[in-house]
């Protein structure tokens, strides 16, 4: 049997963690494993890194399964195609902006995590 690394563990831990939450904290939680992503990306220069494709696929998902039939799924699907832009141009400012964007979209979702 394959040694599992401290890396592996938290990885199949997250993922764990999302596939058996409900679908309002599984979308914090993937909003707070991309603000996650891409500070490692943005402090510790791991562009291009599989934290990086990994908030591409993250924001990937995220804006395919809206259901574009009102004003807030149709401007988070903005938002997210921006983000990803940002991303594909790579440099640091860009990164940023998506941070900022997606840090807020996170703290948003976090609060409505804690309505009924």
């Amino acid at each position: 049997m394959p040694q599992m690394t401290i890396a592996h563990a938290a990885e199949y831990y997250f993922k764990m963690h999302v596939e058996t939450a409900s679908h309002r904290k599984a979308i914090y939680l993937l909003h707070e494993r991309c603000v996650f992503c891409l500070m490692k990306c943005l402090f510790v220069s791991h562009k291009k890194s599989d934290a990086f494709i990994g908030v591409q696929n993250i924001l990937s998902h995220l804006q395919w399964s809206l259901t574009l039939n009102d004003t807030i799924s149709k401007g988070l699907f903005y938002l997210y195609d921006y983000c990803s832009h940002c991303l594909s141009r790579g440099n640091d400012r860009d990164i940023a902006s998506a941070l900022e964007i997606l840090t807020i979209l996170r703290d948003t979702f976090k609060k409505l995590l804690k309505r009924p």
